[in-house]
C-alpha cells in the first residue's frame, strides 16, 4: 500500500525558512512560491518558528504565496515543508473569514525531522486512558501547524481545487473552524494521504479533526487522530461524505474525539470506507437522544472493517462501538476485537431504548466473518454486545462449515438482545460475559435451567477452559505471542481439574499439529462435550530486518546550489534522510532513520538513528579557512568581496573583472609587507603543491614546494600584479593576480609615493581605468564609489600608525532605521556601534542615531513614529537648550526627546556644532580634536554626543581621514 514515492517528484532545492520575524520569513516564503511556480519541486526547511504578529488579522504576509494573510501554496507547485522542530503559529483567539494557517491549491508534503514517532507510540501504549502523546511529541523536540482559526472550512489546513497533501510526520494542533475540519479540510477533489504524525485537539463544527468530501480522496496509514472535537455536528475525529472512491484507513490510532452528534470517530457518510487496520479507542458520540456510533457511523455507508480494535468507545443512543443505517448500508467485520463499548446517558438526559456493542438499523446488513471477538460491550451498564432488530439480517461467513476460519462471538448477558436471524441465538443473563462459542452456520445458542450455555440440539455443556501455550497460559480465548523462532505447544484443561480434553486444529489455518512456531493466526477447538470451547493464538510477524546504509567519501564540488548526499545502500521506501542537503563549503553531517522504527530494525537488531559525513569543497586556491577572498570592482565602481555578495569562483563570477573579453581573477584582502613564506601559508590551499607563485614580470618565485634560488620567501614581499597558477578541480590551469590594498605602485608596501600616485588619480592625471584591474582595487581604500584624496589620506594614516588598512577590506552595510548609539572602546580604540531600536531597548540618556544631515523636526517625527509604531503625538523634540524644537527646524547634535521618563538624546553624523549641517565649523572642531588641542570627556553626554558625531570613517581612531 506504499506508493509515495512514485508520486511525488525528486526535490530541486532546499531553501531555509530562517527568518528572525515574521516579515523576513514572508519574505523567503514568497521566494519559495516563484521557484515553485517555475516547476521546481522545492523543500523548505525550517530554522526559526515563524508567529504571525500578534495584530490585525495576524497575517503572516502578502504576496504570490499568500492569500489574505494565509500561507499559501500557489497552483501547479510542489513545496515539501520540513517543520525541523519549529512551530508555525497564526495565534489567531478570535475567529475570521480568512483564518487558516494553510491554504493549499498545490501539492504540499508536511514532515518534521525532529518527529520521534517511537516515543510517541510508546506513550500511547503506556497511557492508552490518559496520554499525553502531544506534549511527549513537544518534550522530543516536534514542531506543530497551530492558531488557526476561521468561519470557513480547514483551521488548520485547507485543501481547494485538486489540491494533494502527504503528511509524514509533524503536529497539527490547536486550530478551529466554524464550518467544518478543524485541523485538515480535503474540499472536492483534492487527495489527503497521512503516513504519520499527530491531528490532535483541533474543532469545528462537524468533521473536528478532518473532513474530507464530494469526491476527495483520502487515505490513512499510520499516526494519531487524538482528541478532536466536532461540537455542533459529526465525526468528532474523521468526517468523509460522499466520497466517489472508498477511503482507505491502513492502521493508526483515533482515540478521545467527540462529536455532538454521530461518529465520535469516523462519520462515514454515502460512501464507502475500507479500514484494514488500527485501533479506535474512547471516541464519544456524546448528544443525546439520538448520537449513534461512539466509534463509527455509517449513514447509508458501505464499511468493510478488518484487523481493528473497538475498545472503550461510547455514544448517547445506538452503537457504542459501531452503527450503520438505512438501505444501502452494509457493514463487513473479519478478524477484529469489540469489546468494552457502551451506550448511556450523556449530559444528564434520560432516554430509552439504548444499544451497544455493533448496531445495524433500517434495512443495512451486517456480516460478520472469521476471528471477530465481541465481547463486554454495554447498553447503560447491562451487556449488550451485539442487538440487532428481526428485520436486518446477519451473515456469519468463512465459518466452520465453509472451510474458513473460526468465528467467536461472546453470549450477550441481557435478556432484551435481539435475534439473530441467521440461527445464532442467545439467551439468558447469568452466562459468562467473555466465553467465546464456536459459531457454525444453524448452530443456535441456548442456556439450561441453571444458565449455562447449550450448543447445538445436544446437550454439550460449555465449561471454562484454561488454554496453555510453551510456559505460559491464558485464561482467556485468545492470545499474541512475539516470533522467537521457537516452537509454542498447545494444550487445554477444563478448570478445576486435571482431565485434559481433546483438542484440534480448526481447518484452514496452517497447521495440521498442536505446536505452532511461523507468524500467523491459528485457531484450536475442543472435540467431544467440550466442543464449544475455541482459543485463537497469534504469532506476530517478526521485525523486518534493514541492510544499514554504508559511509561513502563525498566531497562536493561547490557551485552556488544545493547537493544532496545520499549514503550507498540507502532505501526511500524503507528509510528517511536528513541534514543531508547544503550549499555552503564546510563538512556536514546527515542522519538516517528507519521509517517504521516500530515494525523494522538493522540488520543488527538496533534501532537507533544512523549518521553519515560528507562534505563541500571549493574549486579555489584559497582555502576554506584563509583570510584571503576574490574581489572584483562592481558597476558602481566599488571594491566587493565574493563571500560578501554569495559569488562562488568558477561558478558565477565570468562575468566580473572582464578584460578584452576574458575574466580576470583577483585575490584581495592581502596586507601590505605580507612576505611570499606568509602568504602562501596564509592561503590555505587545499594542494599547496599545485600552487606556483610569479612576479609581475612572470618570474618564478614559489613552485609549490620550494622558493626560487633569486628570493628569500621569509623576506621577499607578496606585491599588486604578481599572479599565481593554480591546476584546478578539472585539470586545468588557470591564472590568478593579487592586489594589496594601498599599495597601488605595486611594490608590496605603502608608502607615500601611493599616496602621491592615489592624489594624482583623484586629480584626473592618471585615469584610474588605464590602471590594471589589481591597481585599480589597491586604490579603492575609502571604497565610495570613485578613488578621491581621501583614500590619500587614509593611507597617510596608515603610514603614521593612526589606522590600519585591513579595516577598509570590510564592506559595511547600512541601515536604513534610526538606531541606538553607543561608543565601545577597546585595545585603544573606540568605535562607534550601532543597535536596533524599539521602545523596549530605550534607556535614560540612550542615543538615537543615523539621522541623516538636514533632516527636518517634522521629517524626523514622522519616520521614528512610524519605526516605533507609536503615536506621532507622543513625540516632542527639545534643543539642546531645552526649547521646544520647530517643525521646520534641523535636528543636530545634542537635541533630545522624552519618552516613557526618559531623555533621549540625538546624534546626527558630521553635525559637531549641533546645528543639523556640516560645514566648515564642523570641519575645523574635528581637526582640534584630531590634533589633541580639544580634550573629550566621554563620561560626560555632550561630549559622547561630540565624539559619536565625529566618528565618520568608524575604523578605530580620529584620524585626519575623518576630516577629509
Amino acid at each position: 500500500n506504499d506508493i509515495r514515492e512514485d508520486e511525488i517528484p525528486p526535490i530541486d532545492e532546499e531553501i531555509f525558512l530562517d527568518g528572525a520575524t515574521c516579515d523576513e520569513q514572508a519574505k523567503i516564503w514568497n521566494q519559495v512560491a516563484q521557484k515553485a511556480r517555475e516547476g521546481k519541486h522545492i523543500l523548505v526547511t525550517m530554522k526559526q518558528d515563524w508567529i504571525a504578529p500578534n495584530s490585525g488579522n495576524h497575517n503572516f504576509g502578502e504576496g504570490l504565496g499568500f492569500s489574505n494573510g494565509e500561507i499559501r501554496i500557489p497552483a501547479n507547485t510542489t513545496i515539501t515543508l520540513d517543520l525541523n522542530g519549529c512551530t508555525i503559529d497564526r495565534r489567531l483567539s478570535q475567529t475570521i473569514n480568512e483564518g487558516r494557517v494553510f491554504i493549499v491549491y498545490g501539492t504540499l508534503i508536511l514532515k518534521d525531522s525532529k518527529y520521534n514517532s517511537l516515543a510517541v507510540q510508546n506513550e500511547y501504549n503506556a497511557n492508552p486512558a490518559s496520554s499525553s502523546i502531544v506534549e511527549v511529541a513537544k518534550s522530543n523536540g516536534s514542531g506543530c501547524i497551530t492558531g488557526g482559526n476561521l468561519s470557513q472550512s480547514g483551521g488548520g489546513i485547507a485543501l481547494l481545487d485538486n489540491a494533494k497533501f502527504y503528511m509524514y510526520s509533524g503536529l497539527i494542533c490547536d486550530n478551529k473552524a466554524d464550518a467544518n475540519a478543524g485541523g485538515i479540510y480535503g474540499g472536492p477533489q483534492t487527495s489527503m494521504k497521512i503516513y504519520d504524525g499527530i491531528i490532535a485537539n483541533n474543532s469545528a463544527t462537524a468533521g473536528g479533526g478532518i473532513m474530507v468530501g464530494d469526491g476527495a480522496q483520502f487515505s490513512f496509514y499510520n499516526g494519531f487522530i487524538f482528541n478532536n472535537k466536532a461540537i455542533g455536528g459529526s465525526g468528532g475525529g474523521i468526517h468523509m461524505l460522499r466520497l466517489t472512491e472508498p477511503a482507505n484507513i491502513y492502521g493508526g490510532v483515533i482515540a478521545k474525539n467527540t462529536a455532538l452528534d454521530d461518529g465520535g470517530g469516523i462519520l462515514v457518510g454515502y460512501c464507502t470506507l475500507n479500514m484494514y487496520g488500527g485501533i479506535l479507542d474512547r471516541n464519544i458520540a456524546s448528544g443525546v437522544p439520538s448520537s449513534c456510533g461512539g466509534g463509527i457511523c455509517g449513514l447509508t455507508g458501505v464499511m468493510n472493517i478488518s484487523g481493528v480494535k473497538i475498545t472503550n468507545n461510547e455514544c448517547g443512543y445506538l452503537g457504542g462501538g459501531l452503527y450503520n443505517q438505512d438501505t444501502e448500508g452494509v457493514m463487513t467485520i473479519k478478524d477484529t476485537l469489540i469489546t468494552g463499548n457502551n451506550a448511556r446517558i450523556h449530559e444528564g438526559v434520560t432516554t430509552s431504548p439504548r444499544n451497544g456493542g455493533a448496531i445495524i438499523y433500517g434495512q443495512s446488513k451486517l456480516r460478520l466473518g472469521a476471528g471477530c471477538i465481541i465481547y463486554t460491550n454495554y447498553a447503560e451498564g447491562v451487556l449488550n454486545n451485539l442487538p440487532v432488530s428481526s428485520s436486518n439480517k446477519i451473515e456469519i461467513y468463512e465459518n466452520l462449515l465453509t472451510g474458513g476460519k473460526a468465528f467467536r462471538v461472546a453470549v450477550a448477558a441481557s435478556s432484551s438482545t435481539g435475534v439473530f436471524t441467521s440461527g445464532l441465538r442467545a439467551h439468558s443473563s447469568s452466562l459468562t460475559p467473555n466465553q467465546l462459542f464456536l459459531a457454525d452456520n444453524g448452530m443456535t445458542v441456548n442456556a439450561d435451567s441453571n444458565g449455562e450455555a447449550v450448543v447445538g440440539t445436544t446437550n454439550n455443556t460449555a465449561k471454562t477452559i484454561t488454554w496453555k501455550w510453551g510456559t505460559g497460559q491464558s485464561t482467556n480465548n485468545y492470545a499474541e505471542v512475539p516470533y522467537t523462532g521457537q516452537t509454542y505447544t498447545i494444550s487445554a484443561v477444563v478448570a478445576g481439574t486435571s482431565t485434559a480434553v481433546s483438542i484440534q486444529p480448526v481447518s484452514g489455518t496452517g497447521t495440521t499439529s498442536l505446536s505452532i512456531r511461523e507468524p500467523g493466526s491459528y485457531s484450536f477447538y475442543t472435540t467431544g462435550n467440550y466442543r464449544a470451547a475455541t482459543f485463537q493464538i497469534k504469532v506476530l510477524e517478526p521485525k523486518q530486518k534493514i541492510t544499514k546504509p554504508v559511509q561513502t567519501e563525498i566531497a562536493f564540488l561547490l557551485n552556488g546550489k544545493q547537493q544532496a548526499y545520499v549514503p550507498q545502500g540507502f532505501d526511500s521506501s524503507k528509510m528517511e534522510i536528513a541534514y543531508n542537503r547544503a550549499t555552503e563549503p564546510g563538512q556536514y553531517t546527515a542522519t538516517v532513520r528507519l521509517k517504521d522504527a516500530w515494525n523494522t530494525t538493522w540488520a543488527d537488531g538496533s534501532t537507533g538513528n544512523l549518521t553519515f559525513t560528507y562534505k563541500i569543497i571549493r574549486d579555489s586556491v584559497i582555502g576554506a579557512n584563509s583570510e584571503y577572498d576574490y574581489v572584483y570592482k562592481d558597476d558602481e565602481n566599488k571594491r566587493q568581496n565574493y563571500t560578501d555578495n554569495k559569488v562562488y569562483h568558477k561558478y558565477n563570477d565570468n562575468s566580473l573583472n572582464v578584460v578584452n573579453g576574458t575574466p580576470r581573477y583577483v585575490i584581495g584582502n592581502i596586507n601590505a609587507n605580507t612576505s611570499v613564506r606568509d602568504f602562501i601559508t596564509k592561503l590555505h590551499s587545499e594542494d599547496i603543491t599545485k600552487v606556483k607563485l610569479f612576479d609581475s614580470k612572470g618570474t618564478l618565485i614559489y613552485n609549490g614546494t620550494t622558493q626560487s634560488s633569486s628570493y628569500d620567501i621569509s623576506k621577499t614581499v607578496v606585491q599588486t600584479g604578481w599572479y599565481l597558477t593554480y591546476n584546478n578541480y578539472y585539470g586545468n590551469t588557470e591564472t590568478i593576480y593579487l592586489s594589496i590594498l594601498g599599495d597601488v605602485v605595486a611594490d608590496g608596501v605603502i608608502n607615500t609615493l601611493d599616496i602621491t600616485y592615489i592624489n594624482r588619480i583623484a586629480k584626473g592625471e592618471i585615469k584610474l581605468e588605464t590602471l590594471n584591474i589589481e591597481q585599480q582595487l589597491a586604490a579603492m581604500v575609502d571604497n565610495k564609489g570613485k578613488v578621491t584624496s581621501t583614500d590619500g589620506k587614509i593611507l597617510l594614516n596608515v603610514i603614521g600608525g593612526n589606522t590600519e588598512v585591513d579595516n577598509y577590506f570590510e564592506n559595511v552595510a547600512q541601515e536604513d532605521k534610526y538606531q541606538i548609539l553607543v561608543l565601545n572602546s577597546t585595545s585603544g580604540k573606540t568605535y562607534r556601534q550601532n543597535m536596533n531600536l524599539t521602545t523596549l531597548n530605550v534607556y535614560d540618556n540612550a542615543i538615537i542615531g543615523n539621522i541623516a544631515t538636514k533632516t527636518k523636526v517634522s521629517e524626523f517625527k514622522t519616520k521614528l513614529a512610524s519605526q516605533l509604531g507609536v503615536d506621532i503625538s507622543t513625540i516632542a523634540v527639545y534643543k539642546a537648550n531645552g526649547a521646544i524644537a520647530g517643525d521646520n527646524d534641523y535636528i543636530g547634535t545634542g537635541y533630545y526627546i522624552s519618552y516613557a521618563g526618559k531623555t533621549i538624546y540625538l546624534s546626527v553624523l558630521g553635525d559637531l556644532t549641533g546645528d543639523g549641517i556640516v560645514n566648515t565649523m564642523d570641519v575645523t572642531c574635528l581637526n582640534r580634536i584630531i590634533s589633541g588641542n580639544v580634550k573629550l570627556n566621554t563620561n560626560e553626554i555632550k561630549d559622547k554626543l561630540t565624539m559619536l558625531s565625529a566618528i565618520i570613517q568608524n575604523k578605530g581612531n580620529l584620524t585626519t581621514a575623518d576630516s577629509e
